[in-house]
């Protein structure tokens, strides 16, 4: 097999860059037992750029090279990597597998190895999840053929021919849901989504920093838009309702104001399409 292309996509907002630090040293001692890759590591800093300079100083002591670095506003997590994945296109640059890589994770060493090889297995029928630990997500998978009903963004793994068929992200989730509603857009084209056996993501999900209100604000947010894109409007009131004490009322009436494009299933609603189960959005494990 030729050697693979995989660029791995990171989004930065006001992170820890000690644990960045740690996951630029897991990208740059990645193995290679089973497949030949070549890593193109491209980043976008949503806060116009504030931490692009450590960022760089960073990686040059990782001895790690970054293709780009780019400072935007904060577009948010979904647009931040269409942009990183689109502007590789621009460049010409031969891309094979595109990775979405949280900032606040690290790598196993084999991860992306163990991750291409399953992919390859598959025909590249689908987007692939690395497995979370020492936490692993709660929504469950199929631990015959490993299927789930959703994929995590954390560490998450497209061929480029089904990210491109998808048209990526959709911009209009700005923070939280992006994730499940590109997972249920690929199964509505037919391809399947995977949690990936062996292929560990070390995610610090334990931080001082982590700003709760905030989360719960764009969680919110997020799940009453995806709630209405997907016809669920009892769901959608509900999210409505605990977003009111949450926001100002000029925030409040711009979201119930903006243009959601319905996604339009016909027949049975498969039963991927999860509201049943809270913001797990597919039932639970433990």
């Amino acid at each position: 097999m030729a050697s693979l292309n995989v660029t791995i996509g990171i989004i930065l907002y006001r992170n820890d860059l000690n644990l960045l630090y740690k996951t630029f040293l897991g990208i740059r001692e990645q193995v290679r037992s089973t497949t030949e890759f070549e890593i193109q590591l491209v980043i976008i800093d949503n806060d116009h750029g504030e931490q692009v300079a450590e960022v760089t100083s960073l990686a040059k002591k990782a001895a790690i090279e970054l293709l780009l670095i780019e400072a935007s506003e904060n577009i948010g997590f979904g647009a931040g990597h269409n942009y990183l994945f689109n502007r590789v296109q621009k460049l010409g640059l031969a891309i094979d597998y595109y990775i979405c890589m949280n900032p606040d994770g690290v790598p196993h060493r084999s991860m992306i190895d163990i991750l291409l090889q399953f992919a390859v297995d598959r025909g590249n029928q689908g987007i692939f999840e690395a497995k979370q630990f020492p936490v692993e997500h709660p929504k469950i998978y199929d631990m015959q053929n490993f299927t789930t009903p959703w994929c995590s963004g954390c560490c998450l793994l497209f061929p480029t021919n089904v990210y491109i068929e998808l048209g990526g992200f959709d911009d209009m989730f700005f923070l939280y849901c992006e994730d499940v509603d590109v997972s249920w857009r690929t199964q509505l084209l037919g391809y399947k989504c995977y949690t990936v056996p062996g292929a560990f993501f070390y995610h610090y999900v334990f931080g001082k920093d982590r700003n709760l209100s905030r989360q719960e604000i764009e969680m919110t947010i997020s799940s009453y838009k995806l709630a209405v894109k997907y016809g669920h409007l009892d769901n959608a009131r509900g999210e409505l309702d605990r977003l009111k004490g949450l926001i100002s009322s000029e925030r409040f009436t711009t979201i119930i104001n903006s243009s959601i494009v319905p996604t339009v299933i016909e027949g049975i609603i498969p039963n991927y399409i999860d509201f049943n189960h809270g913001r797990y959005f597919a039932p639970a494990r433990w």
